[in-house]
């Protein structure tokens, strides 16, 4: 099997919003913020296309492809100082966001805010959203997405984070160099997350 990672261009954006609302169907996050299991995915493409172009323009998103080229993986990066989002990337962002919550974008806005004052004030990539599609897990995409990154983290000299609500996941990013370090609980109702932090590690690290 062939795997490549490469840069997300504009005409992969709705492969990587497809890939990435199937990814996170169950995700206890995703899940409280869009509570209808029937359009969830449908609306979650609308959520993260707004956030794949928003990261087009201010960060970094990477995809995995097979040999044929298909989008498998997709990974939503931001550089060290730019996970902050500003009045004008919030504007470019509404339209779509506006699709996906409706009435319930207030909600959003006040998780996005408390995700926001979760960052460590030390400068790192920030790793906001991280799936393959159904039928490409446990082949490697995700891996590959992780581990190019990661190597770019160690080469630079700086920490990634992380949160995730899905307590299934901690063992995974732990094997490649994620710890824990807070557990929160999202307001209004929300679910626990967990942060997690992985220094730099010059020459890299093993995945077991």
């Amino acid at each position: 099997m062939s795997v490549h990672i490469r840069a997300c261009g504009i005409g992969d954006i709705d492969a990587a919003a497809n890939v990435l609302a199937s990814a996170f169907e169950d995700d206890p996050y995703v899940g409280w913020l869009l509570p209808d299991f029937g359009s969830r995915v449908a609306r979650a493409r609308w959520m993260f296309s707004a956030v794949t172009r928003h990261h087009l323009l201010h960060g970094h998103v990477d995809i995995a492809v097979d040999a044929d080229g298909a989008v498998r993986g997709a990974a939503l990066w931001t550089p060290p100082g730019c996970w902050r989002h500003t009045v004008r990337s919030q504007a470019r962002m509404l339209p779509d966001l506006l699709k996906a919550f409706g009435p319930r974008i207030p909600l959003l806005g006040l998780a996005d805010r408390q995700k926001q004052r979760m960052h460590p004030s030390e400068p790192h990539w920030y790793l906001q959203a991280i799936g393959t599609s159904p039928a490409a897990r446990g082949l490697g995409y995700g891996r590959s997405l992780l581990e190019s990154k990661l190597a770019l983290c160690d080469r630079e000299g700086v920490s990634a984070f992380l949160e995730t609500s899905n307590k299934s996941n901690l063992a995974y990013y732990e094997r490649f160099g994620f710890t824990v370090f807070d557990e929160i609980t999202m307001r209004f109702g929300g679910p626990r997350a967990w942060l997690m932090w992985r220094p730099p590690q010059p020459g890299g690290r093993s995945v077991i």
